[in-house]
């Protein structure tokens, strides 16, 4: 993911452009931010605005708070009659995206896309002032939680809030291998889990699931006795489809192998030379 810093820089001098689109004295006003390393103003991208309750400093200081970073760029859009703020952020090779309504603060979408292998402690302790649990909600740091609980640990490595799919998508490093976890925003349910091993090796987690579905250790048992052996390189729980979905190499082959997740029967092998 590259973030594009050519519209919005420190010291902007192109503001009276961007102010051009607005429509309101008070909207013109609320455009300007600043950092501690960088300003500028947020550029308009409807043909329209407003009066907000909060301006675009008020968002930046709210992904300022959860992510520890330098402001890149900003963007003022609409949706559906929706304003919000774009705000993008850099800290080293991390990089973080929020999207921030603008009459509420309530974030809508958030992904920390972190590039570095030397990760820093400040992933696990940034601000979880997480302004989408103050409605249905359940929050980023539950989230973070029930992935984390569900796994059995590890370390995350990004953490999205998609409020289109009412999802929160956590990705996590433990034991070798990386783990995707899809959880409900506002039952905390996990409606969708991928594992994928990273070593080569067996799988030693055993991850089970509330309702009648079958363990992730008898999915793959099943799907190995299917095939005749070989080793599991990556697995998904769908349960919209309500299904385990496995890839195994064996004896030189790649192996698909479809499992329904309840009566865990062998619903389709394929075979990829």
């Amino acid at each position: 993911m590259k973030l594009t810093k050519n519209t919005l820089m420190a010291g902007t001098l192109a503001s009276a452009l961007v102010l051009g689109a607005c429509t309101t004295a008070s909207a013109d006003e609320n455009l300007e931010w600043t950092d501690e390393d960088n300003n500028g103003v947020a550029t308009v991208k409807t043909e329209e605005t407003n009066e907000f309750k909060y301006s675009v400093q008020k968002a930046v200081d709210t992904a300022s708070e959860r992510f520890s970073g330098v402001v890149t760029e900003v963007e003022l859009d609409e949706d559906d009659n929706v304003y919000y703020y774009e705000i993008e952020m850099e800290n080293g090779e991390d990089e973080y995206e929020v999207k921030i309504n603008a009459d509420d603060l309530s974030i809508s979408e958030e992904e920390i896309d972190r590039e570095d292998d030397d990760r820093e402690e400040n992933k696990e302790t940034q601000s979880e002032n997480t302004t989408e649990a103050n409605g249905d909600f359940i929050g980023m740091e539950k989230a973070v939680q029930i992935a984390k609980d569900k796994v059995g640990g590890g370390e995350v490595t990004d953490k999205e809030f998609d409020r289109d799919d009412n999802d929160y998508e956590i990705e996590l490093e433990y034991e070798s291998s990386e783990y995707d976890v899809e959880i409900n925003a506002t039952t905390g349910e996990v409606t969708d889990i991928d594992q994928e091993n990273k070593s080569g090796g067996e799988y030693t987690n055993n991850i089970e699931f509330d309702g009648n579905y079958i363990s992730s250790e008898e999915a793959l048992n099943i799907a190995l006795d299917a095939v005749g052996g070989g080793t599991v390189g990556e697995w998904e729980l769908d349960k919209d489809d309500n299904e385990y979905d496995i890839e195994i190499d064996y004896d030189g082959s790649e192996f698909e192998v479809e499992i329904h997740a309840t009566t865990g029967k062998v619903i389709k092998v394929e075979q990829d030379d």
